[in-house]
């Protein structure tokens, strides 16, 4: 009876208890929690204090986890995931200094304690725009610091986040493991991140983007694109002109080859127009003031992606769902590009 009343406080705190029986803050999504009159929003609430992340001055992060990508590249490429945790930067800091353990214990590990457990080693600086030059400059400083922990990876540039949301959308169109590296986080999670990682690509200088394949010279459209108008006056040449990249680095024309093209493609297209409809000439002003409402519209982005696109199994399929005018786009494909998969 004592235990039970004890965790009823806790819950009413926002609190829990640990396996261990160390006291934490809970999720910030706890099941069945009442939602109060004027209570911040737990999407865009810091998981410690609780207080908006999307206002005032002070920077927020996202809890992610960076590791290394395999390959033979030169230069040490990162791919980083998230459970999408956020904090105040200065609450992370604060709290790791009151934690215990002593020195033995490192940052990450007391970082659990308070952020629902999540696996991670690097703060992804938010760049909501709020903060002041110097104390941004501090979070994006602090952030190259901890990529470098995980990879001698080079100065932080949009370029090496370019390549971050290039591998995250291939594990979109993959399916590959969101979690196998940080145990935990999903599709949808990863979804929102996509958001901040955008957002911090789009803050930096702009540079050369390493477009490697077809498919990120697709996702390229993210870091040049101002509008989701500019966007669907050249989105079915985009495709077309994608399809034949595929078709000069070697691969042959049929669906089953050519639909991880597609599906990127459409992964671009679905979340301009659902997810990211900018209609100012401010790109990033207007990514900025929708950023909570960009995170929302995640949840229905993901499932209508698997569920209605991925699910394609022909070209003929594809051009219905997508708008696109089959006769434009069928001559790209081998025989008659129903080869189901």
């Amino acid at each position: 009876m004592a235990m039970a009343m004890r965790n009823k406080q806790l819950r009413e705190m926002g609190m829990q208890m640990g396996k261990s029986g160390e006291v934490k803050v809970a999720h910030r999504r706890i099941a069945n929690e009442p939602m109060l009159e004027d209570a911040v929003d737990p999407l865009a609430s810091c998981c410690i204090c609780r207080e908006p992340l999307f206002q005032g001055t002070r920077v927020a992060a996202a809890y992610a986890f960076a590791s290394p990508i395999p390959g033979d590249s030169r230069v040490p490429q990162l791919a980083t995931v998230s459970q999408m945790v956020m904090v105040h930067i200065d609450c992370h800091q604060n709290a790791i200094r009151r934690s215990g353990g002593g020195r033995n214990v490192d940052e990450w590990s007391k970082a659990s304690l308070h952020n629902a457990g999540a696996k991670c080693n690097v703060l992804t600086p938010i760049a909501s725009g709020s903060a002041s030059e110097a104390d941004w400059t501090a979070a994006v400083n602090r952030y190259q610091t901890d990529l470098e922990v995980a990879a001698a990876v080079p100065p932080l540039c949009r370029a090496i986040v370019f390549v971050d949301i290039c591998e995250l959308i291939d594990k979109f169109v993959f399916y590959r493991s969101f979690s196998e590296a940080s145990q935990g986080g999903g599709r949808e999670s990863n979804a929102q991140y996509l958001a901040v990682l955008h957002l911090l690509a789009l803050s930096l200088p702009a540079d050369d983007l390493p477009t490697v394949n077809a498919r990120h010279r697709v996702v390229s459209f993210l870091m040049t694109e101002l509008t989701v108008e500019s966007w669907r006056e050249q989105r079915v040449d985009v495709l077309r002109a994608a399809l034949s990249d595929c078709a000069t680095e070697g691969r042959d024309s049929s669906w089953a080859s050519l639909r991880p093209i597609c599906l990127t493609w459409a992964f671009v297209d679905l979340y301009f127009n659902d997810v990211i409809p900018i209609d100012s000439d401010d790109r990033v002003e207007w990514l900025q003031s929708h950023l909570l409402d960009t995170l929302r519209k995640t949840s229905a982005f993901v499932k209508k992606f698997d569920e209605e696109i991925a699910t394609l199994s022909n070209v003929e399929a594809f051009s219905e769902k997508m708008d696109l005018p089959l006769d434009q786009i069928s001559p790209l494909f081998g025989g008659s590009g129903d080869a189901d998969v």
